[in-house]
């Protein structure tokens, strides 16, 4: 609970707070700084518990993290409010509500959770129309939205998972970022690893952050080709070519600075990244 406490006062004061956590050589700074503001209130807090407490800010072990959009959180939203609208059903008996060019009837809850499903599949195809540009996420889109159409058709659990896919596919396609070599201290801009069983051949990666408009990280869904896992992560590698490698490799020793920086960028409307380095677009998120 102190530990909470201590994250909370970080909380407010989030100006020295963004200078402070997110550089290492600040961290007695910071723990002198905690000390000072809770023995001013007569307070002792031992380091061990004010150093748990940043760990903790950094990983926003206790931050608020809102349920992702989708017709499961809107289904619940419905649900808390059914006092609202079970009034507007006549205590739960049959009405009928207008869902796009036909009429659907419902009875309470359960017909709600139905007809509701089959209004966010038509807003949520829409809106995944809508924001694809390029060709591959027109056809990504279109065959998620039919996969979606079909599972709503036949009902249960697989639908809401078909819708919600789709929605996220929507989501993916929306964002835009840029793919920038990691250079802070410490950290790799770039691994070679070997395949499972060959020494005799080496696949080369950069290390990338994918940033906004605002320099802010984006998590991006990553499958590594190493073993097929997702992630939802900001920073991951991308393979590149041994002559990209190696060129970036001389920008780094050359003064160690990379100014060619940039490997790739995703623009909004499409499905993938477009690449200025040679690069097939594989990726990995362990090294």
């Amino acid at each position: 609970m102190l530990a909470m406490d201590v994250v909370d006062t970080l909380r407010h004061r989030e100006a020295h707070l963004d200078k402070l956590v997110n550089e290492a050589t600040d961290d007695k700074a910071l723990l002198e700084r905690v000390r000072r503001i809770y023995k001013a209130q007569g307070i002792d807090v031992p380091d061990r518990v004010i150093r748990d407490a940043v760990e903790a800010l950094k990983e926003e072990r206790f931050a608020y993290q809102p349920a992702k959009p989708g017709f499961r959180r809107k289904l619940a939203t419905w649900y808390v409010n059914r006092r609202r609208w079970g009034k507007k059903v006549a205590g739960g008996a049959a009405a009928a509500a207008v869902i796009g060019t036909g009429v659907v009837g419902y009875n309470g809850y359960q017909g709600l959770k139905e007809s509701g499903l089959h209004s966010h599949f038509q807003e949520v195809a829409t809106q995944a129309a809508a924001v694809a540009r390029t060709e591959p996420a027109k056809a990504a889109v279109s065959a998620a939205t039919e996969s979606a159409r079909s599972a709503v058709a036949l009902g249960g659990d697989n639908a809401t998972l078909a819708v919600d896919e789709l929605e996220r596919l929507s989501e993916r396609i929306t964002d835009s970022y840029t793919l920038r070599i990691v250079s802070e201290q410490g950290e790799k801009s770039a691994v070679y690893r070997f395949p499972p069983g060959r020494r005799d051949v080496r696949n080369y990666y950069l290390i990338v952050d994918a940033l906004n408009a605002n320099g802010k990280p984006v998590n991006v869904l990553v499958t590594s080709e190493e073993d097929n896992a997702t992630k939802q992560t900001s920073r991951f590698g991308v393979r590149v070519t041994e002559a990209a490698f190696e060129k970036v490799k001389a920008d780094k020793l050359d003064d160690g600075i990379i100014q060619n920086n940039i490997v790739g960028s995703k623009k909004s409307g499409a499905l993938t990244a477009e690449y200025r380095l040679d690069s097939n677009g594989s990726a990995i998120f362990k090294w």
